[in-house]
């Protein structure tokens, strides 16, 4: 009865409510009706599962690390930020003592100056090793001239000589040929007389004889005077050489000079880094996170030591020690299911380095990618459930999501100032979560705030 009274007070208000207003409106100006926004918490629909597999538990942590050192070891003579701090790109963390930083300037010009010296050496030695073989190339041109010269030369007087020795083989060839025909002439007058028994047999054997020699010697003369002429077709005489110019030999490079530039560079960038650096305080190279501060006001930092870390919290990931024992349940690029207690937040990671057993702890680091980290911060406690392969899997949302009307189970997304009502079937669920089919992963699902919700209110995300 209490219940009804209830109802029948609260619709009187409406009523009442709105016949006030329907008088304003016939009465007075019209108004702007003002239509209130239902503040709402959402949590992404992921994909999970229900099983409680292995639980184990870890830390948020950035993935990129900057560790800050000063340029050179001083002391520290302010520190401008604290751990936790988040810091914009160029601003302040700490600075250093300026004495030491002229110091390194000095030093590093030195080191510069220096290894200019040691290249104007190089290029020295360089110019000279060139010079002089400048001059044995010159001197190499002139003596293949003088050789050229020299052969042309020889050539003509073999000619030359060839030339008298085939001449006097062609006197002589005549000369032979001259006393042949007067041996063979006088061996025909000898044998007709003695046919006639004017002169004996030993005369005509004498005469065969001479006349047999002069043909020896004409063969002989022939072939002489044959080879001679066919020297004298192939004797060349070779073109009047060219007077030798100017020598242009192949330019040396000293080998001490390549590694001279690469010293002067490396001197001349250290110089740079340096003279950028002169400013004692140092700023931050990226926006992100104080995770660590190595020190304080006072105390000395070494430029071989990091003093502090930056962290980007752009991204994030789940950093924990696994015992020995528990690390064959992980591998690389396995897919594990993490909770975020303090935000109730579900979402799903991926194994991406597994690191070696500190012999120390018999404990393994294991770094685990979040594909989505918006919302998270630097240092919360993370659950990490690691499934058996058997575990059911499918999109996951918490229970207090879930509505009925007419025995049907329904969800209302946030769209922009907006809810979407999406009926679900529910596969599988346990006191806090249930997996569901109907919604998408990613969808922004209504957990709190529900009772004044429906589709024709503005929602605003909380």
């Amino acid at each position: 009865m209490g219940n009804k009274w209830i109802g029948i007070t609260v619709a009187g208000i409406v009523l009442t409510t709105a016949a006030v207003g329907g008088y304003s409106l016939a009465n007075k100006s019209l108004k702007t009706t003002t239509v209130s926004t239902i503040p709402v918490s959402i949590v992404s629909a992921t994909n999970g599962s229900l099983s409680k597999g292995q639980m184990f538990s870890g830390l948020t942590d950035t993935v990129k690390k900057v560790p800050l050192a000063p340029v050179v070891s001083s002391k520290i003579t302010k520190v401008y930020v604290k751990v936790g701090d988040k810091v914009s790109k160029g601003q302040p963390l700490f600075a250093v003592d300026s004495a030491a930083m002229q110091q390194t300037v000095n030093q590093a010009k030195a080191g510069l100056d220096a290894a200019r010296a040691n290249l104007a050496q190089a290029l020295k030695q360089q110019e000279a090793m060139n010079q002089q073989n400048q001059q044995l190339t010159q001197q190499e041109l002139n003596a293949q001239y003088q050789a050229k010269v020299k052969a042309r030369e020889d050539a003509i007087a073999r000619k030359n000589a060839n030339e008298k020795a085939l001449q006097q083989a062609a006197v002589n060839l005549e000369q032979a040929q001259k006393k042949y025909d007067n041996a063979r002439s006088d061996y025909e007058v000898i044998k007709n007389l003695h046919a006639n028994g004017q002169v004996s047999e030993e005369s005509v054997e004498q005469a065969l004889q001479e006349m047999n020699q002069a043909e020896r010697e004409l063969n002989a003369a022939k072939n002489e005077y044959n080879r001679l002429k066919k020297e004298q077709a192939q004797m060349v005489i070779p073109p009047e050489p060219s007077k030798p110019g100017t020598a242009n030999p192949q330019y040396i490079t000293h080998p001490g000079v390549e590694a001279a530039r690469k010293q002067v560079a490396q001197a001349e960038n250290i110089y740079k880094q340096v003279i950028a650096s002169t400013n004692p305080v140092v700023t931050a190279p990226i926006s992100g996170t104080v995770e660590a501060i190595n020190g304080g006001v006072g105390k000395m930092a070494s430029n071989r030591e990091v003093f502090m870390v930056l962290g980007d919290v752009q991204g994030l990931r789940v950093v924990m020690n696994v015992p020995e024992s528990l690390i064959d349940q992980f591998q690389n690029n396995q897919k594990v299911d993490i909770l975020i207690p303090s935000t109730e937040t579900r979402l799903q990671g991926i194994v991406q380095t597994i690191h070696p057993v500190d012999s120390k702890t018999k404990s393994c680091l294991v770094e685990i990618t979040l594909p989505d980290s918006k919302g998270l911060k630097v240092g919360q406690v993370a659950q990490i459930n690691v499934l058996p392969k058997d575990a059911k899997q499918g999109i996951v949302i918490p229970i207090a999501a879930l509505l009925t009307e007419n025995q049907k189970k329904y969800v209302y997304i946030a769209n922009g100032d907006k809810a979407i009502k999406k009926y679900v079937t529910i596969t599988e669920q346990d006191i806090d979560y249930a997996i569901i089919t109907g919604v998408n992963e990613g969808d922004k699902v209504i957990y709190k705030g529900l009772s004044l919700v429906n589709e024709n209110v503005k929602i605003s995300i909380k």
